[in-house]
């Protein structure tokens, strides 16, 4: 295995939100572009999914640690945009930044 990448429906398919919930590469084969690959192939199969329910994307949510450079360049490399700073979420100062992608179909 190469990576994986984990996706879910937020709350009702007629909302047209999903959540990246984990995104992963081996270690040993970062650095080589899999992994904006692997982000921009499964917000095509998400984007594919609603339209197979006849349900509108609007939004895909996706969550990285305020320290998380390499993740916070691909998620704007992609089109996120930072909507908000979650605080302590896991511990005193590990913040957790949240990046929406507006879908245009």
């Amino acid at each position: 295995m190469i990576g994986a990448v984990f996706w879910n429906i937020k709350e009702e398919k007629h909302h047209g939100v999903a959540e990246i919930a984990e995104l992963w590469i081996d270690e040993n084969l970062r650095r080589k572009g899999l992994k904006e690959k692997l982000l921009r192939v499964v917000i095509d199969d998400i984007k594919q999914h609603f339209i197979s329910c006849t349900h509108h994307l609007g939004e895909v949510i996706v969550t990285t640690g305020e320290d998380n450079e390499p993740a916070k360049r691909l998620c704007e490399k992609v089109g996120f945009q930072s909507v908000t700073v979650l605080r302590d979420l896991f511990g005193r100062g590990e913040n957790e930044l949240v990046y929406v992608l507006t879908v245009n179909l």
